[in-house]
C-alpha cells in the first residue's frame, strides 16, 4: 500500500525533473543531460503503463465521494505523464540530430537504437550493424516475460509473436471477448484498429475504436468513436477517463481484442456486461 498524497508529491517531482532535464538537453546537448532525461522519461512512462497497478496499490477510501476524487487524481497522473513524455521526447530530437550528423547516420536510424546502444555510439563510436537496423525497421519486439525484458528483431521477433503471443489468443471460432467496464452502454459499429496518430485517418464518425491502449495523441479519433475497446488498462486508464468524458461505452483490459478483431469487423459492444460480440 502507498499513500496517495505521498505518491502525488513523487509524481509532480518526476514531471518537474523531466521538464528540467529536457531543457538541459536542449541547452547543453551532452550525454550527462540526456542520461538525466532518460531516467525521468522511464519513470514517466512507467506511471503511464502501470496506472492501474498504482491505483490498486494506493490507499483508496471506500467512500464514494472520496473514491471519485482519488480516481480523478490517479487519472491525472496517467494523462499528464502521457502528454509530458510524448511532447518532451519530441523536444529533445535535436540531440539525436547532432549524434546522427557526427556519426554519419540517418536520424531515422537512431530511432531504432536502444538507450544502451546510443550510449555506446556516443562514447565508444560503436554502431548497430546496417543489417540489424534493416531487420528492426521491418519488425522488432520488446517482450516482457517473467519480469525480464527481451529485445528481438526480424525473423526472431516474428517467431516469438507466432509462438508466444498469437497462440495465447487463438483467433479461430472466437465469437466474443470479455473485459472490464469503464463506461456503460451498448452499441454496434465497425472496428477501426488505431494505435497511433498516423492511423487516425481511417476513423469515421460512428466507428468503434479498438486499441492496445489509447493515448492523448489519438484524441481526435476518439471524439468520432461510438465506443472504445482496449487490450490494456483499468478504471483510471486514458480510455476509461475519455469514455466518461465523452459518455461513450468503453471496455478495457480485454488482453487481446486488437489481436482478435480485424479492421472493418461489425461488432456489438455491450459495456453493461463487459462483452464484445463479433457479428460478422
Amino acid at each position: 500500500k502507498i499513500s496517495l498524497d505521498k505518491f502525488d508529491i513523487f509524481f509532480k517531482k518526476v514531471i518537474k525533473n523531466l521538464k528540467e532535464a529536457s531543457s538541459e538537453v536542449k541547452k547543453y546537448k551532452n550525454w550527462k543531460s540526456f542520461e538525466k532525461f532518460i531516467k525521468y522519461y522511464k519513470l514517466g512512462r512507467a506511471i503511464v503503463l502501470y496506472t492501474s497497478d498504482l491505483a490498486e496499490g494506493a490507499k483508496l477510501t471506500r467512500k464514494l465521494t472520496s473514491m471519485k476524487k482519488n480516481i480523478k487524481i490517479i487519472g491525472r497522473w496517467h494523462e499528464d505523464s502521457e502528454v509530458a513524455t510524448c511532447n518532451l521526447w519530441d523536444e529533445i530530437k535535436i540531440f539525436y540530430e547532432i549524434i546522427a550528423k557526427e556519426h554519419e547516420l540517418q536520424f531515422s536510424d537512431l530511432m531504432f537504437y536502444t538507450p544502451d546502444e546510443l550510449k555506446n555510439l556516443y562514447k565508444k563510436e560503436k554502431k548497430v550493424s546496417k543489417d540489424e537496423l534493416i531487420r528492426r525497421k521491418k519488425l522488432f519486439l520488446i517482450y516482457l516475460k517473467d519480469g525480464k525484458i527481451y529485445f528481438f528483431s526480424g525473423k526472431k521477433a516474428r517467431n516469438i509473436i507466432n509462438k508466444e503471443i498469437d497462440k495465447k489468443s487463438d483467433k479461430q471460432n472466437i465469437k466474443s471477448i470479455k473485459g472490464n467496464v469503464a463506461f456503460k452502454g451498448k452499441v454496434k459499429g465497425r472496428v477501426k484498429i488505431i494505435n497511433n496518430s498516423r492511423e487516425m485517418k481511417k476513423m469515421k464518425k460512428g466507428d468503434i475504436i479498438v486499441s492496445v491502449m489509447t493515448a492523448p495523441r489519438i484524441y481526435p479519433a476518439l471524439t468520432k468513436a461510438k465506443g472504445i475497446v482496449t487490450d490494456e488498462g483499468g478504471i483510471v486508464c486514458h480510455a476509461a477517463i475519455v469514455s466518461r468524458e465523452l459518455k461513450i461505452p468503453c471496455i478495457v483490459g480485454t488482453k487481446n481484442a486488437s489481436k482478435i478483431l480485424k479492421y472493418g469487423d461489425m461488432i456489438e459492444l455491450d459495456a453493461n456486461k463487459g462483452e464484445v460480440k463479433i457479428i460478422n
